[in-house]
């Protein structure tokens, strides 16, 4: 039987951005942290899931790995003008948990309104 992390790369591997590198971490709350990506030269923001691997491990692990692969479909599929594109996954080198990766907006939201 595979491991929960191999099976969740699996799983994963349409959405994998290769050649990626996670940066620092700009900010944390309290399900995730904003961090600072770079693929092929161009910066990027990742979404890092907090806890999923512990929670992978747990008995659940099909139905969040289902989840989240639902989510990365229909993130990809999301294109309009007003929305932050999605741009893939990366796993981070520390704990292998997901990054959910974005296009770097250089505006605030209070800029834009």
């Amino acid at each position: 039987m595979m491991e929960p992390q191999k099976k969740l790369r699996v799983v994963l591997s349409p959405y994998l951005l290769e050649d990626a590198e996670v940066g620092e971490e700009i900010s944390r709350g309290t399900h995730d942290s904003l961090v600072r990506v770079k693929c092929l030269g161009v910066e990027y923001h990742g979404k890092k899931l907090h806890d999923l691997a512990v929670k992978l491990e747990k008995k659940k692990n099909d139905e969040i790995m289902t989840r989240l692969k639902r989510e990365c479909e229909q993130l990809i599929s999301l294109r309009h003008p007003r929305l932050v594109q999605f741009m893939g996954v990366v796993f981070s080198p520390n704990d292998a948990s997901p990054i959910l990766v974005n296009e770097n907006i250089s505006m605030s939201v209070a800029s834009a309104l």
